[in-house]
């Protein structure tokens, strides 16, 4: 999904337009969605999508590959809000940076393990 959008190459109005994608995607497709399988089709096909949380780790890197150095105001307003849904709803472990100054109890806390 990330590998094909080149963010450094376009100009503000094609990335707003990319981060409003992934706004609408973050909206309206974070969860699973329900197998189409009652209405006669068969289990994994197309239509038996995915959400967004079930790429993990790939769809975190991805989105701060994306979001990393923009600059726009209009911009940063969607990258903020689609952030803040990424920290609450993500595992974000992995891509968290702990200084070696943090006390013990902000390091847990940090990675969720308190």
């Amino acid at each position: 999904m990330f590998a094909h959008v080149k963010m450094r190459a376009l100009t503000v109005h094609p990335r707003y337009a990319v981060f409003s994608i992934l706004d609408t995607l973050m909206s309206n497709h974070r969860e699973s969605t329900p197998s189409f399988a009652f209405l006669g089709y068969p289990a994994g096909d197309i239509r038996d999508l995915t959400g967004l949380k079930s790429m993990g780790k790939e769809f975190v890197a991805g989105y701060h590959n994306i979001a990393d150095g923009e600059k726009d105001p209009r911009n940063l307003l969607l990258t903020f809000s689609i952030g803040r849904v990424v920290l609450i709803e993500f595992d974000i472990s992995s891509h968290v940076e702990v200084s070696s100054h943090a006390s013990p109890f902000e390091a847990k806390s940090l990675l969720g393990h308190v």
